[in-house]
């Protein structure tokens, strides 16, 4: 059998783009469900839909946040069509559900209604208040921050990480509040790998983008640039 090396997310180094509408591996979703019941998950990318899962949110369950991992749910059609259960989650009412991704190229949309409802009680491409977008950023730069349901606007500086040899912790998580009205604070700063979490109070839609990169001093990080 060969030898395998050690996998690495390409998206996760090169991508200079975040939406909350179209979820990749620079963002989470953080939703709370306080009202008890079985809800019901769809998981779309582009016009197709591409998964499912169900989530049960009771007293009688201990755990107050649930991970579900998008990437993992792509295949799970499969086993709808097949007659087999889907994945299920669980927390107590008050918990969030934490709509993230692993792994590839994203582009994820979560739709989720209450059991034999069709209305959706939650659209991960219409955050509302109490909503929250976690964000991590990998390459250092300028970025423009737009909420697009608003159209208010920000700035976003990603540092150029120092090298050290000393050891650090983790830095902090830096907040941003997004209204209706504004998105504060309206210049951010983060290092790389830094996460910053927008605390959404109105309709929101955050979508990032690469405005200028900062390849370090004079540039020389271009020439150690790891191409895929």
């Amino acid at each position: 059998m060969p030898a395998t090396g050690p996998l690495l997310n390409r998206y996760l180094f090169s991508g200079t783009s975040v939406d909350s509408g179209s979820l990749g591996v620079h963002g989470a979703i953080m939703h709370q469900f306080n009202d008890a019941g079985d809800y019901v998950g769809k998981v779309s990318r582009g016009r197709a839909e591409v998964g499912h899962f169900f989530l049960r949110v009771s007293a009688d369950c201990a755990a107050r946040q649930t991970n579900i991992n998008l990437a993992d749910l792509c295949d799970c059609m499969k086993d709808v069509c097949a007659g087999k259960d889907t994945t299920c989650y669980a927390i107590q009412p008050g918990g969030y559900g934490v709509f993230h991704v692993s792994q590839g190229r994203g582009g994820f949309v979560v739709s989720i209604t209450k059991a034999r409802d069709t209305t959706a009680i939650f659209k991960s491409s219409e955050l509302k208040a109490g909503d929250i977008f976690a964000v991590t950023l990998m390459r250092a730069g300028t970025y423009s921050v737009t909420n697009a349901a608003t159209r208010t606007k920000a700035e976003l500086v990603v540092k150029y990480p120092v090298r050290t040899k000393e050891r650090r912790d983790a830095p902090p998580v830096v907040n941003v509040q997004v209204t209706a009205n504004a998105i504060d604070p309206a210049k951010i700063q983060v290092a790389s790998a830094q996460s910053h979490a927008y605390l959404i109070k109105d309709k929101a839609r955050i979508q990032i983008e690469l405005v200028k990169a900062d390849d370090g001093p004079d540039g020389s990080n271009r020439r150690h640039v790891v191409r895929f």
